[in-house]
């Protein structure tokens, strides 16, 4: 089952120090002033940027599922991956936000995490 943006949003919500916040126009999330992630495009909301993706790992993933993870040149230098999400696996999608949110947290948001878990 294809992955919403709404329920994106309202899984994001529920970490800890997340904040939703425009970027570029279009709805984004931070975590202690630092992007974490956004819509890429209101006019393609099938599109989704996840921030502080590992090189290794992104190309990891591109190279085992194409159809879902991709980059495009204005992309490319930086930590960040796109997401087609109806074409994304609702739990693995979820632990790559998780992984990234836990490279923005402070140590206090990760302890909160980890006793609501």
């Amino acid at each position: 089952m294809p992955v919403t943006f709404e329920e994106l949003r309202q899984k994001l919500m529920t970490l800890p120090g997340v904040e939703e916040s425009p970027f570029a126009g279009t709805p984004g999330f931070k975590v202690r002033r630092r992007t974490l992630a956004r819509l890429r495009s209101e006019v393609d909301p099938d599109s989704f940027m996840l921030a502080k993706v590992e090189d290794m790992e992104r190309q990891m993933l591109i190279a085992q599922s194409p159809e879902v993870y991709y980059y495009t040149q204005h992309y490319a230098s930086g930590p960040y991956i796109l997401i087609h999400l109806s074409q994304a696996d609702p739990d693995e999608l979820w632990e790559l936000i998780e992984q990234s949110w836990r490279r923005l947290a402070s140590k206090r948001q990760l302890a909160v995490h980890e006793a609501s878990a």
